[in-house]
């Protein structure tokens, strides 16, 4: 759905490498110009991110900030805030996709880009599927919600 309403042919997305797999592929299936974004032990490379923003300009990034799949890290504050100064800079939106924050333990650290910046260049994506997994009925299907500020997602939904 993301993909469909703001990503346009040759439209370059930055998804952090490693990512979930099948995430390349629907963007991919977009027409868009997918650039990876290093990983180090502590969360994304913003280094390169920033030589990635300012080569690529990209029209968003999609990111994990709690409990990254596959590497488990999770945003400083300082890096989430880092983040949204360069989508400012770049003028480029990000997707928080928060799949695995309610599998985060209540005292872990965790910073929400969304909450950061109010919604303003972030679109907060969020599931039930990770944390009712156990229930087949439930891992056998999807369940989505999203968050943006002024945003034609609503559009979406009757299409």
């Amino acid at each position: 759905m993301i993909a469909r309403l703001y990503v346009k042919p040759g439209d370059a997305v930055i998804i952090g490498d490693p990512a979930w797999f099948q995430m390349f592929g629907r963007f991919a299936l977009q027409g868009a110009r997918l650039v990876g974004m290093p990983y180090t032990p502590d969360g994304p490379d913003l280094d390169a991110l920033e030589t990635l923003v300012g080569t690529w300009r990209p029209k968003m990034l999609i990111i994990n900030s709690v409990l990254h799949n596959p590497t488990g890290t999770s945003l400083t504050g300082s890096q989430a805030y880092r983040i949204l100064q360069l989508a400012q800079q770049y003028d480029f939106i990000v997707v928080e996709d928060d799949v695995y924050g309610d599998l985060c333990p209540t005292n872990f650290p965790a910073t929400r880009l969304a909450s950061l910046d109010q919604l303003k260049r972030v679109i907060f994506l969020g599931s039930f599927s990770k944390t009712l997994a156990a229930n087949r009925a439930w891992a056998m299907s999807r369940r989505l919600w999203t968050w943006r500020r002024r945003s034609p997602i609503r559009r979406c939904w009757s299409a």
